[in-house]
């Protein structure tokens, strides 16, 4: 993905699967000094709206065949 950066943008992977209440390290370049340093993205995790009963049905569907308690770790 490309993330804007204080040096400009950069491409950035974020690994499949990685908690938004993670952050991440942009390549040493994203901060331009004499001496470059690391930027910290914060990640935001954007779902598809449930505003159709079509979506509202896919989303009902992943709940009852994903076992995925998004509380377990509270």
């Amino acid at each position: 993905m490309t993330v804007p950066t204080l040096g400009g943008s950069v491409e950035m992977r974020v690994p499949p699967g990685r908690s938004p209440a993670r952050s991440c390290d942009c390549e040493a370049a994203a901060c331009p000094a004499s001496r470059p340093g690391d930027q910290t993205v914060q990640l935001k995790i954007v779902t598809p709206p449930a505003n159709t009963a079509e979506a509202k049905a896919l989303y009902e569907q992943m709940r009852k065949e994903l076992a995925f308690d998004p509380r377990a770790n509270l």
